[in-house]
Parts: C-alpha cells; sequence; structure tokens
C-alpha cells in the first residue's frame, strides 16, 4: 500500500464535524475482517485517525517510510 483516501460522505444531517474524534480510522496491518483472533498490528501512525485523509479532488494520502 502506498496511498491512503479515507472519506466520511454525510448523506443528510451534516452532524459529521471533523477531527471530533466521531469517527476513528485505522490502518491494520493482519487482522482480517470477521477474524477477532487476529493480532491487530496497525501501521504506525495509522491508528485512531480523526481527520479525512486524502480527497476525490486532490487524491489520495501518500503512506511513505519514516524519513523518506
Amino acid at each position: 500500500m502506498l496511498d491512503v483516501m479515507n472519506i466520511y460522505l454525510d448523506q443528510g444531517a451534516a452532524t459529521f464535524v471533523q477531527g471530533s474524534g466521531d469517527i476513528l480510522w485505522t490502518i491494520d496491518i493482519d487482522w482480517p475482517l470477521g477474524n477477532m483472533l487476529g493480532t491487530s498490528r496497525y501501521l504506525p501512525n495509522y491508528a485512531s485517525i480523526k481527520t479525512q485523509l486524502g480527497s476525490f479532488e486532490d487524491g489520495p494520502w501518500p503512506v511513505r517510510a519514516a524519513g523518506a
């Protein structure tokens, strides 16, 4: 994975506040959907993300190694 884009599209009520913590994004490495026994390792700096990353207009947010 080199890039990521996570966007919440509010379909009506406009109740989501960016950065409020109402929605938290997490990118896990080895936790298959439905397998609660996985080791649950998260990509460094990509656990409990409070804001959107990337957009349809600007493209995805790059995921780069530290120091790259």
